[in-house]
């Protein structure tokens, strides 16, 4: 299966793509395109005490007419041909190995409703596609250049392809080589507090794939004079991939204890000495939506498809170590479509040598009604 795989794509193609110039603003590049909902190309503005993450697009097609906006139209029609049809307009089918559609609407409804580990049994290999990265629009915008992430007994397979908007269809016109977690690579991931959003970056060679996902980063101290955070800009690396015992030192495959932890995978940070920290990478707590924002203990939480997906590809790290570096923003012109929670963040209820938790950890609050207390972050 695995050369059947390697010769998907026996041609290489190397495309250059103009930018549409506003294309990164009304539809962020390097992105999941389930992430796009309908609250997204609709405009619709979200409730600035709590923003619930919803299915995707409600489980219905995109009315397309609705837009009035015709660019918007056609990202509506790639949503909907992409997540619900099957026209013919992915790239070649191989054992249903690259046919997204049959998952979509199943995974995203577990991922909401009941949370990953109902779904997902991490002890077994998931033939299961969890992106489509989109990674670029032409300047007519009819030409979008996309990544599939593949995963398939075990492995981890990227795949670029292009499709050509026509006559209100798409249809597939360029598939690139599949590149293969086989060979050695390089995970990265950078961490923008200011964003609430992690960029994963994976280099093969010269094969680069990035992604920008949303994530909760943590609250602010009792003073409200910076968060409960890594220190900014700083080098750390993730636990070694092939030490998942489930000590306090190293990462989780799937972590029950405490259990609103909810069996999703925990990835530990580490210094270069291999000191840990308290704080590592995460799902949302006990199957609740992702809520993006300053409202964590310290850790970095992901939607649950997010923290599976850095999981699998993390668990692929043989010769080399995934680093992180936490920063104050990330590079300009990358972004989320998700809200961000507005006027509710979470600060520690005590001072730095008041009491913990249960679980060891500070004992957060919430406080509702009051804009986010960034402008001390502003000035580090």
């Amino acid at each position: 299966m695995k050369s059947t795989l390697v010769h998907l794509g026996v041609l290489i193609i190397t495309a250059t793509f103009s930018f549409w110039a506003n294309a990164s603003d009304s539809f962020p590049i390097q992105v999941d395109i389930r992430d796009i909902t309908k609250q997204h190309l609709l405009n619709l503005n979200t409730d600035d005490n709590l923003y619930i993450d919803p299915p995707m697009h409600d489980h219905m097609k995109f009315k397309c007419s609705l837009l009035k906006l015709n660019k918007q139209k056609i990202f509506c029609e790639l949503n909907n041909s992409f997540l619900y049809d099957n026209n013919n307009s992915y790239p070649a089918n191989l054992d249903k190995l690259i046919d997204f559609r049959p998952y979509q609407m199943t995974e995203e409804l577990f991922y909401n409703l009941y949370g990953a580990n109902k779904f997902y049994n991490l002890e077994k290999d998931t033939n299961l596609t969890t992106s489509i990265i989109l990674n670029s629009i032409n300047s007519n915008f009819n030409e979008f250049n996309l990544t599939a992430v593949i995963y398939f007994e075990g492995q981890v397979y990227f795949l670029n392809f292009t499709v050509l908007h026509t006559n209100h269809d798409f249809k597939t016109i360029k598939t690139a080589n599949l590149k293969s977690l086989d060979m050695p690579f390089q995970m990265h991931l950078d961490v923008g507090l200011l964003d609430a959003a992690l960029l994963l970056n994976i280099n093969i060679g010269e094969f680069k794939f990035i992604k920008v996902m949303p994530i909760t980063v943590p609250g602010f101290n009792y003073e409200l004079t910076q968060l409960k955070t890594l220190p900014m800009n700083k080098e750390y690396y993730l636990s070694n991939s092939n030490k998942l015992t489930g000590t306090h030192s190293e990462s989780f495959k799937q972590r029950y204890e405490p259990d609103y932890y909810d069996g999703l995978p925990f990835l530990k940070i580490l210094t270069k000495n291999n000191n840990y920290f308290a704080y590592g990478f995460h799902g949302t707590l006990f199957s609740r939506p992702l809520e993006r924002g300053f409202l964590s203990t310290g850790c970095y939480r992901l939607k649950p498809k997010d923290i599976i997906e850095l999981y699998y590809i993390y668990s692929q790290l043989k010769h080399s170590k995934a680093t992180t570096i936490t920063h104050k923003s990330l590079p300009d012109g990358f972004s989320h479509p998700m809200p961000m929670i507005k006027k509710v963040y979470s600060k520690a209820k005590h001072p730095k040598d008041g009491p913990k938790g249960a679980d060891g950890l500070t004992i957060m609050e919430r406080v509702y009604g009051k804009e986010v207390p960034i402008k001390s972050l502003l000035k580090q």
